[in-house]
């Protein structure tokens, strides 16, 4: 039964679970990656720019997983999962996609992507002012995270 359940989340979120799988190809993340309790996967890679939530996958910058450039230690899963980019990405926005299904591309997606790109060019950079933006502040919600 568990199986069938899962077969029809991820059918229930295949277009982004899709864009996910082909953003992994293109941003060909570390070997590592980190089970969420959700079951959400998350991958580290030195080519994304921030972090990006799809489906059943994220891919999140290695910087923030203590990964830097030249140094093959990582983080401990246990505090990974407590990180704040984690669990927006993961939980929050994960959460989102199950909520939305086909509609999460939509809904969520596509806005945050604008979001993203204006937010620093067009609309003025503050602290957290990021997370002001409906998806994102829904996101941390979602993810359990609090900003100072």
């Amino acid at each position: 039964m568990k199986t069938l359940k899962e077969i029809l989340l991820y059918i229930w979120q295949l277009p982004q679970n899709l864009l996910g799988l082909i953003l992994i190809a293109i941003y060909k993340p570390e070997k590592d990656k980190l089970v969420l309790d959700n079951g959400n996967v998350v991958y580290f890679s030195k080519n994304m720019p921030g972090g990006i939530s799809l489906g059943k996958y994220s891919i999140i910058n290695s910087y923030y997983a203590g990964l830097k450039t030249g140094n093959k230690t990582r983080l401990e899963d246990s505090v990974l999962k407590e990180l704040d980019v984690v669990k927006h990405e993961g939980l929050g926005h994960g959460t989102q996609s199950r909520m939305l299904g086909p509609l999460y591309l939509l809904v969520i997606g596509l806005p945050s992507v604008i979001w993203a790109w204006m937010y620093g060019t067009v609309i003025p950079y503050t602290h957290n002012g990021y997370y002001v933006f409906y998806a994102e502040k829904w996101a941390d919600r979602l993810g359990g995270v609090v900003r100072k």
